[in-house]
Order: structure tokens, then C-alpha cells, then sequence
């Protein structure tokens, strides 16, 4: 990807305007560090008390994505029965409870979408959702059964509904590309259904059809040249407008109108609306606005909804602050475990981290995505400590519409990313370290860990590790960045000092529970 070799090539750079930028630990004065009580490893993996501090987080990270699906599961509903109405009035179908129930049951398939997207962080979860959904659809569909409304008559309508517009979404919400695929989507659907609706418009009768004809005739062109330059012209005229709607989310974003994740949501039932707004168009253009004013009846009710869900939610100043440090060799391994903790930490705090090639693509923002297509990432990149202010000053731990923190990248260069890293550990409530593929190649990360040990109190911080990590040259880490801990360290005179590890025994999402439950009780340590 484009985007990630930019981001890689902007990484590895110097900003040349910096020196010694970090605030070094003063090692020389590492008085008594010969006497100082041995660094433990408690593993709490399976420990499954929560702390009074944080019980509200915790029942955040448990709860937190089943309430935010409950405000779509609503606004979805509304949205298939909107719908439905609207099919129904177009095709001169007389109202049956039955039939309606099951076209809208039918209409209501991107709910299933929408959970995995939102609430799902095991694969156990998006088996559970399905199921859910198939059974309402069985439980509706069978007394409706009967002449020739058949099982496999069902099958089929449900495929025309669901079947082309599932495997759009699927094609632009792959991982690697899931952050900017509904924007890149979103412009697509704007000429592609410019395209569709001019040459539905044109064809609407035999005059239009003669008046078309005729005009290109004037032009020099043939017939099927002539309708071909009408399907671009539609595409060209709202391909524009659907730039001129990107730019305008850009900047919503920043505004905090929308979240990343609202955007994709809104992108997922827009092409399903667009989608049968383009079947129903041949009906009469109106059935097209019709399904699109659906879709606003989704927006609509989902707002309304998120409101009311921000006024039980309250707290935004005690909102935890998470800093995640990982291997960027890990890869898709990062991003599985970054998907499903964004999908549980993110209704109790922020999550800050500084940006890697592991997952630069995965938590683009939409307006980073605007300055990379317009040539202006470099602006992203912090260079020196008036960019870090600014960066800190942005990354406010306020909530978005829709319940949910942000995440907050820090994109450094070869030169700064010290100095940022120095500045987050002494502002995050708890540190969450991927140590998984961790070995004596990765430097940087003995670093940090060096870094955290003399910068951050120790309960803070937890550390994930799995079979791939080097065990032995973990400890050897540990045991010479606590021997080099100053006497000046917020760790220098702890009379039990451990540090916490969570032993990954899964891929990604199984693991997520055991991380979520070791950082509310690291998030809830207060120190003088």
C-alpha cells in the first residue's frame, strides 16, 4: 500500500532540527541501586478480581461494546422496517405481516455486519451473532412459508437483498485496509451510482431516449457511444461530489462529528441502501431517494440513540489513558490483538501509541488519509517539542458521538521517537507492552522497556507475552534496566517491586479478556 511505504519512508528519516531531544534518566545517580530489592514476575493471566477503583472501567471493558451494539441493533431495525416500506410501496405490493416481516428481516442482514465490526472480538462471538440472526430469520420466515413462498425462494431473495452488496463490504473491510476502505468505497459508490442513475434517467421513456439519441448524433457519436458518455458524465458529476463528501468528513472528524468507527458503520449501510436504491431506480428514480432516506432513518435513530447512551456515560476526566508499545516485526499477529482490545478498551479510555509499519495502515485517521492523498503526511510527523506539544494538546481524552476514545497516533521520525515516547510514559495511566516475537534484534524495545522501568510505576505496567518470546532475554532485559534504574525513578524505593505479565494463549481476541482485566487494575494506580 501507497499509504505505508510513505509512512515507512517518513519513519526512518531524521527531522535535522533536534539534538539529544529526549530527557535521559540520570543514571549516575544510581544510589543504592546495589541494595535495592530484587525485580519480581507475577503472572495474572488468569486473576479475575477487579479493583473498587475501576470497577466502572471494568464493567466498560466487559459490557461496554454490547451496549454501544444494542443503539445500532435499534437504529438497524428502524432502517429494515424504513426499508421494507419502501420496496414494498415501489413494487405495488399489498401489505402482509408476514412477507413483511421477512423482507425486513431480510433488509436487516448488515446488523450481522455491523456486530462483527463493533462487538465481535473472538471468532466465537461472530458465531454467536450469526446464529442469533439466523434463528430470528427462521423464526420469521416459516409461518410465512407456503404456495409458491418457498424455503429455497427465500434462499434466493435473500441473496438478491444481501449477496452483492455483502461482498463489497467484505472487499473493503479487509483488516489491512479496513481504516481508509469506506472512504475509498464511499467515493466509488458516489460514480458509480451517478453512472447508474443518469443512464436510468435517460432511459426513463422513449422521448428521453430520441432526445439522448438525437443529441449525440450532434456530437458525432453513435448510440451505444453516446449512452456510454452519459453513464460518464453521472459518474464524473457525483464522483465530485463524492470527493467534495470526503473532504467534508475530513474535516467532521476533526471536529469530532464522527468517529472512525461511524464512518465505516455509516459506509457498511450506505452501500447496502445504495445497492437497492440502484435496483428500486428502475422502478422510477424517486425509489432511489426513497432507500436513501432509509438509510437516514439509521442515522437518524443511531444519534438519537448515542446521545442518550453519552448522557449514562459520563466521566470523561477519569477516562484512563492507555500507551501500547509493541514489536513491529509482529505483524498481522499486532493487528488481530490491536482489533479486538481497540474494540474493548475504547468504551472505558484512549489508547496512545506511537506509530509503526505494523499499524500504520490499521488506525489511519481519515484526515491523515486526505493529507497522504494531497501530499501533505509529511505535516503529520512530529520534528521536534512545539510538534510534540501541539501533538499532546490534540489528543484530547474526550469521548466521540458515539461512546467510544481515540486512538491517538503519534507518527515519529528515526530522531523523535524517544523524546515521544519519554513524554507518553509520563502521561499514560497504564502501559501495555506486546512482547510476543520478542529477542535481542529488537533493540528499540529494550529501550522502552528500560524506559518504562525508570519512568513508570511499575503497577502500571503490563506485559504481554506468548511461546514466541525470548523468556531468557526478557529477563536478562528486565534485570539490567532495573539495575540501571536512578535513585531520582518513581521506582527507585518500591518495597515489592513486580512487574505484571499476561501469557497470550491464543491468537488476537481470546486473550483480550485476561489484557482487559490486567489493565484496569494497572490503570487504577495512583501514585503521590
Amino acid at each position: 500500500m501507497a499509504y505505508l511505504r510513505a509512512v515507512k519512508r517518513a519513519m526512518l528519516r531524521r527531522s535535522g532540527r533536534v539534538e539529544a531531544l529526549r530527557e535521559a534518566p540520570d543514571h549516575t545517580a544510581n544510589v543504592g541501586a546495589g541494595t535495592r530489592r530484587p525485580l519480581g514476575i507475577v503472572d495474572v493471566t488468569d486473576e479475575t478480581a477487579v479493583v473498587s477503583d475501576r470497577a466502572r472501567v471494568s464493567w466498560l471493558l466487559r459490557f461496554g461494546r454490547w451496549q454501544h451494539l444494542a443503539v445500532y441493533v435499534v437504529a438497524g431495525v428502524a432502517y429494515a422496517f424504513a426499508m421494507t416500506a419502501v420496496y414494498f410501496v415501489a413494487n405495488g405490493i399489498g401489505f402482509q405481516p408476514f412477507r413483511f416481516g421477512v423482507v425486513a428481516v431480510f433488509h436487516a442482514w448488515p446488523l450481522v455486519l455491523t456486530a462483527w465490526l463493533t462487538a465481535a472480538v473472538t471468532r466465537r462471538d461472530k458465531e454467536v451473532i450469526t446464529a442469533v440472526y439466523l434463528a430470528v430469520l427462521a423464526a420469521v420466515t416459516t409461518p410465512a412459508l407456503g404456495g409458491e413462498f418457498t424455503v429455497l425462494s427465500a434462499i434466493v431473495l435473500w441473496m438478491i437483498f444481501n449477496i452483492a452488496p455483502t461482498l463489497t463490504v467484505l472487499l473493503f473491510l479487509v483488516r489491512r485496509i479496513r481504516a481508509v476502505g469506506p472512504m475509498v468505497m464511499a467515493f466509488v459508490l458516489f460514480a458509480v451510482t451517478g453512472s447508474q442513475v443518469a443512464f436510468n434517467v435517460a432511459g426513463t421513456d422513449d422521448a428521453s431516449i430520441r432526445s439522448m439519441a438525437e443529441l449525440g448524433m450532434r456530437l458525432g457519436l453513435g448510440g451505444h457511444q453516446t449512452f456510454a458518455a452519459i453513464a460518464v458524465v453521472g459518474a464524473v458529476v457525483l464522483g465530485i461530489v463524492g470527493w467534495l463528501v470526503l473532504r467534508g468528513l475530513g474535516a467532521a472528524y476533526r471536529a469530532r462529528v464522527f468517529s472512525d468507527q461511524s464512518i465505516m458503520i455509516d459506509a457498511v449501510w450506505l452501500i447496502f441502501a445504495v445497492y437497492e436504491g440502484m435496483n428500486l431506480a428502475f422502478a422510477g428514480p424517486r425509489w432511489f431517494i426513497g432507500a436513501l432516506a432509509a438509510y437516514f432513518v439509521f442515522k437518524f435513530v443511531a444519534a438519537l440513540g448515542f446521545a442518550v447512551l453519552g448522557a449514562v456515560r459520563r466521566g470523561d476526566e477519569n477516562a484512563p489513558r492507555l500507551l501500547l508499545l509493541r514489536v513491529f516485526s509482529l505483524g498481522w499477529r499486532s493487528e488481530r490483538l490491536f482489533d479486538g482490545l481497540s474494540r474493548v478498551w475504547r468504551h472505558a479510555g484512549s489508547i496512545r501509541m506511537i506509530a509503526g509499519p505494523d499499524l500504520a495502515a490499521t488506525t489511519v485517521e481519515p484526515h491523515e488519509f486526505l493529507d497522504f492523498v494531497g501530499g501533505r503526511l509529511a505535516r503529520r510527523f512530529i520534528g521536534d517539542r512545539e510538534g510534540l506539544q501541539r501533538r499532546l494538546a490534540e489528543a484530547t481524552a474526550l469521548r466521540d458521538r458515539d461512546g467510544r476514545y481515540r486512538v491517538n497516533d503519534f507518527f515519529c521520525h528515526d530522531d523523535t521517537w524517544k523524546m515521544v515516547l519519554a513524554a507518553l510514559a509520563a502521561d499514560s495511566d497504564a502501559v501495555l507492552m506486546d512482547l510476543r516475537g520478542f529477542g535481542p534484534s529488537n533493540k528499540g524495545c529494550v529501550f522502552e522497556v528500560h524506559e518504562l522501568l525508570a519512568r513508570v510505576p511499575l503497577l502500571r505496567v503490563v506485559l504481554v507475552v506468548d511461546d514466541t518470546t525470548d523468556k531468557a532475554f526478557l529477563d536478562e532485559t528486565l534485570r539490567n534496566g532495573w539495575a540501571a534504574v536512578p535513585a531520582s525513578s518513581v521506582n527507585a524505593d518500591v518495597v515489592k517491586p513486580e512487574v505484571r505479565i499476561v501469557t497470550a494463549r491464543h491468537e488476537g481476541g481470546g486473550d483480550v479478556a485476561a489484557i482487559g482485566r490486567a489493565l484496569a487494575r494497572a490503570s487504577s494506580v495512583v501514585t503521590a
